[in-house]
């Protein structure tokens, strides 16, 4: 019986308090009305209101007004953008309530060199990037997900091949027609993006201008990245999250063949054109039109003439099939995926983080083995061993495999090598013999019998942290990093096998009959760290000071290992070992170290006038003593209009009106280590042989060159402006960025010292460039629910110009005072000849003897632009550069991108549009206008038939008379044949949905939202058809356009 009772008791209890919870429930609801109006009086219209805990929710009419079912007693919330949200009690019938202007925005704090501050106070050019903008994503690196995303933050995609690293920089050029990526800081110590898993971020903050970078010196020249990673927080519950990504890839853009027969008409025609007899025979081209209309009549090749057991190929010129080679290559729809799981959390003491990623990308090729793979791995731990002591320790690992197919015996020879190949592989040249083997001509077998290229990549980096708060508003930092990184890469070749008509094996020649080959090289980087500085602040009376002072210092050392052998006993196990051939090996070892002191004083007064110094002296082992010591100051101040009393009657527009300017120097470490010292070259093995031997030999001695720091100098003046509540938000930066002493070639030597000058500090250059950013966001009601929705877009422009440098002649084709980066010196075309009259003009005054002789109809009339009644170039000088003018520029100017969000009812939507509004193009090669560059190397896509026809087919052509050997007549560097690198793509565009919490939260969920993603799926360009904007090269492995889903859940 007394097991009863103690069950009874309780149940009473539950009885209790269950049926006082359903009289509540049951309670009669009342109608609430009431009106919503800002700290002015002003009506808040489509502000929510929501019964608290419960989905019963309305929105405020044009005069703010509102009318709610609710219970006494319960809570209504108010809420509305740019405004902070208000609970109110439901004690009546009728609430007034008035909402308070949102001044979060400003008081936001943003994570700048050494610590933080808060974002109505910086003084510097500074964006920040959330975590949001890099979610979801099918992206390998997080740079890929940033393009567009700041202004002058510039992300250029080299190729699309798997795994491939993302090139990027602040604010453009840095040096002679080149850029430099900026320094990279990942959780207070320097690191990369190339392995940083996009799915650890939790911010990421870019600093442009010299004051806003200068306390990182001399590696900051070209601004930096600072990376926070996510931690866990205080007093939180432990969170698991799961997310994943299934993406299928396609090329974006792959050159348009024009098909065998319009090939074969046009190939034969353009070589008749420079005399030839057209190369490919009357017989072939009857085959080839009868394969063309039916694949099924005859095979696609034939044996050759001289040797009838084997196919013919590119010798002969007799093969008739038709195949796109490009299509052949790549295929469409390749599945990548990526996998991320985290754990995070934390007590009144300690905060934790655990994540694991995996990554898979497969490559598009068609017929090999090609893909990346990298797996990440980050452990954050961080705690309060008492009052004014906390330590902390931060862990992150990533290990990549790449693989790729090789090309021939050439290690470096790649996969983007066979893709330069195809470009000029006739489609009449079949992939495949009819016999089913890989078809000689086509080259294909010599990437199929080699071993691919693998390598396999380590990274670790620990940093142990230590924080001391020994009195109010006095903090102590020091930390430690060691990072390893390791490199194997390795590549095997065996004897190379092509069939017979036959269907006999047969040795290739060429690579083929090489003897086979393992390749083996290792590297493996060193790098140590250590940072500690101190930080007091203090406010007296609305005045506030913060100073800073600390030191760094870093050290790195690299080895690397090189081996080849031939003659490989188990061609499918390659080793070094198991080879019996030659050997040849040698090895390499690098280090510097660099020593840094730094401070910053930072002074507000009541955040309307602010004020910042920095002052950084650095020390690099890459100088000589007596240069390796620089000291690099900057300055910026900054007066926030909106916070004077005269503006006052302006804030409820203007919450922001901050007007900013700085000015810094800061030192680049570029150039060679132990350039300072005099070193005899040694090549152990020389193409030179004595007797049966190769020898040995020593080169001259280098000059030393005593170089010191680049300077770099910027200016910057901006404006940053809040406005209707924070809804509206506008930032706009002028720069001009000046480098000083620039390291290129040195003066010019006489001969007979038989050396070269060295590398000297001996050129000046200035970028100069402005950015804008601006954002919108707000709210309305959408079938009585808030439709939320943001705006943003930027825009920003960049020029370089050269200040200084040695070119006494001037000589156009090399850099010279006054000259803009890009420039591109050209011909101005006339037109195209329809007349034989004029040709033969040309002909007898030899006005155009400069590009050849035999002037006819279909050829191009260029323009004289000088007094020498001759078509020319001059010397190449300033002076005299004959008919040569500029006629464009292939700087990407006026860089942007539009991003719109929304969210209603648990569903979002985002889309992002990136490009380039101008630049000018030059395009070469095959690629470009396919005829001249020989037998075996042309080709023919569709757009290369819009060309002058002999037989009067196309009397109004694009393209001028082709000539299979040349392009030096009608395709010289000229206006005509200007390309556009202007383009608007849809980078990325997403609808998601956010199951309902009532539903996941009874099953142990925060959180289920599922999403489709489309990456690069639009582009508008009028660039060649041929070409990508984003990567306009010939050879070039083709960028992705990817359609991909997902889910992401949080327990």
């Amino acid at each position: 019986m007394k097991i009863k009772k103690h069950i009874l008791i309780p149940l009473m209890v539950l009885l209790l308090f269950g049926s006082m919870d359903a009289m509540a429930a049951i309670e009669q609801a009342i109608q609430v009305k009431g009106k919503v109006v800002d700290n002015i009086g002003e009506p808040v219209i489509g502000a929510n209101v929501v019964v608290k805990g419960t989905t019963t929710g309305v929105i405020t009419s044009i005069d703010g007004s509102f009318a709610i079912d609710a219970v006494k007693g319960s809570t209504i919330v108010v809420s509305f953008i740019g405004y902070l949200s208000q609970e109110v009690k439901v004690t009546g019938n009728f609430l007034n309530i008035t909402l308070e202007n949102n001044t979060e925005l400003l008081d936001e704090v943003v994570v700048v060199g050494y610590g933080v501050q808060k974002k109505a106070n910086l003084t510097g050019a500074i964006a920040t990037v959330g975590a949001k903008e890099l979610e979801d994503r099918p992206v390998t690196n997080a740079a890929a997900a940033l393009q567009g995303k700041v202004a002058n933050l510039n992300i250029s995609n080299g190729d699309g091949g798997p795994g491939k690293k993302t090139s990027f920089n602040i604010r453009g050029y840095a040096g002679l027609d080149a850029t430099y990526s900026p320094l990279v800081i990942i959780d207070g110590v320097t690191g990369y993006f190339d392995d940083l898993n996009p799915n650890d971020i939790e911010t990421l903050t870019v600093l442009k201008d010299a004051a806003a970078s200068a306390i990182y010196g001399a590696q900051a020249a070209y601004g930096v990245i600072l990376v926070t990673t996510k931690s866990g927080k205080k007093n939180e519950k432990t969170v698991i999250n799961y997310n994943n990504n299934f993406s299928f890839n396609s090329p974006t853009v792959l050159p348009k063949t024009a098909g065998s027969l319009e090939f074969s008409r046009l190939f034969r025609e353009a070589d008749i054109n420079g005399g030839g007899s057209g190369i490919i025979d009357l017989e072939t081209m009857e085959r080839i039109e009868k394969y063309y209309y039916d694949p099924t009549s005859i095979p696609n090749n034939v044996p050759q003439r001289d040797n009838p057991d084997r196919w013919a190929d590119w010798g002969d010129g007799r093969s008739n099939a038709n195949e796109d080679w490009q299509k052949a290559m790549f295929k469409n729809n390749q599945l990548n995926q990526q996998h991320n799981i985290s754990i995070r959390g934390g007590s009144d003491k300690t905060t934790y983080v655990m994540s694991l990623g995996y990554l898979k990308d497969e490559g598009k090729l068609r017929y090999y083995d090609d893909h990346y793979q990298r797996y990440n791995a980050l452990a954050k731990i961080t705690t309060d061993v008492t009052k004014w002591l906390t330590v902390g320790l931060n862990v992150r690992y990533s290990h990549e495999k790449s693989v790729s197919p090789a090309y021939g015996m050439n290690p470096g020879g790649s996969v983007n090598d066979m893709i330069g190949w195809t470009q000029v592989v006739w489609p009449t040249i079949p992939v495949r013999d009819p016999n089913g083997h890989f078809s000689p001509a086509g080259r294909m077998v010599f990437i199929a019998d080699a071993n691919p290229q693998t390598s396999y990549t380590d990274n670790f980096w620990g940093t142990a942290n230590v924080v001391i708060k020994p009195l109010k508003g006095w903090t102590i930092n020091a930390d430690f990093t060691y990072n390893k990184w390791m490199n194997k890469r390795s590549y095997s070749k065996g004897l190379i096998y092509s069939y017979s008509v036959s269907n006999e094996p047969y040795l290739e020649g060429g690579f083929g009959t090489e003897d086979t080959r393992v390749w083996q090289e290792s590297n493996n980087d060193d790098f140590t760290s250590m940072n500690a500085y101190t930080t007091y602040e203090k406010e007296f009376k609305g005045h506030n000071f913060k100073i800073m002072a600390g030191m760094q210092s870093e050290y790195k050392k690299n080895f690397g290992l090189y081996a080849n052998k031939m003659g490989m006993v188990l061609p499918g196990q390659p080793s070094i070992s198991t080879s019996t051939g030659k050997i040849e090996a040698w090895d390499s070892l690098d280090h510097y170290a660099t020593l840094g002191f730094f401070g910053r004083f930072n002074y507000d007064y009541k955040s309307r006038y602010l004020f910042e110094f920095d002052l950084r002296r650095d020390g690099s082992s890459r100088y000589a003593k007596g240069h390796q010591w620089g000291t690099f100051p900057a300055f910026s101040a900054g007066w926030n209009v909106a916070k004077e009393a005269f503006f006052e009657p302006y804030t409820s527009i203007l919450s922001e009106l901050r007007l900013r300017g700085s000015w810094g120097e800061l030192g680049n470490m570029r150039g060679k280590n132990y350039q300072y010292i005099s070193t005899v070259p040694y090549n152990a093995t020389t193409d030179y042989i004595m007797g049966d031997k190769r020898i040995s030999a020593f080169g001259a001695p280098n000059m030393i060159a005593y170089n010191t720091w680049e300077k770099n100098r910027t200016l910057d003046f901006g404006v940053d402006i809040a406005a209707l509540n924070n809804r509206l938000t506008m930032s706009f930066d002028w720069y001009r960025r000046d480098i000083i002493g620039l390291i290129t070639k040195g003066v010019t030597l006489p001969a007979v010292l038989g050396v070269n000058s060295p590398d000297t500090n001996n050129a000046d250059i200035r970028n100069e460039g402005w950015e804008l950013t601006l954002g919108w966001r707000d709210q309305f009601s959408l079938a009585s629910k808030s439709f939320n929705y943001s705006v943003s877009f930027n825009l920003s422009d960049y020029q370089g110009t050269v200040l200084k440098y040695s070119n006494p002649k001037g000589l156009i084709y090399d850099y010279y005072v006054g000259k803009k980066m890009g420039t591109i010196w050209g011909y101005t075309t006339d037109h195209i000849m329809t007349d034989p009259a004029e040709a033969k003009a040309i002909n007898d005054s030899g006005v155009q003897n400069k590009f050849g002789g035999d002037w006819v109809v279909g050829d191009i009339k260029y323009v004289n632009l000088d007094d020498d009644p001759n078509i020319n170039d001059g010397n190449q000088t300033l002076e005299d550069h004959g008919d040569l003018s500029i006629i464009g520029n292939d700087t990407p100017r006026y860089n942007f991108g539009f991003g719109f969000n929304a969210d209603w009812n648990g569903i979002d939507f985002s889309m992002f549009l990136q490009g380039t509004m101008k630049r000018d193009l030059w395009l070469e090669g095959p690629v470009a206008f396919g005829l001249g560059g020989g037998q075996w190397g042309s080709n023919v896509w569709k757009n290369t038939l819009d060309c002058w026809r002999e037989d009067g087919s196309n009397p109004d052509p694009w393209l001028p008379r082709l000539y299979l050997w040349s392009t030096s007549k009608n395709l010289q560097k000229q206006t005509r044949y200007m390309d556009t690198g202007a383009y608007c793509r849809l980078k990325n565009i997403q609808l998601g949905y956010s199951l309902p919490g009532a539903i996941i939260n009874k099953v142990g969920l925060e959180k289920v939202r599922i999403y489709f993603s489309g990456d690069n799926l639009l582009t508008f360009s009028g660039i060649n058809e041929n070409f990508d904007p984003e990567a306009p090269w010939g050879g070039a492995y083709p960028i992705s356009k990817s359609i991909s889903f997902g889910v992401n859940v949080t327990f």
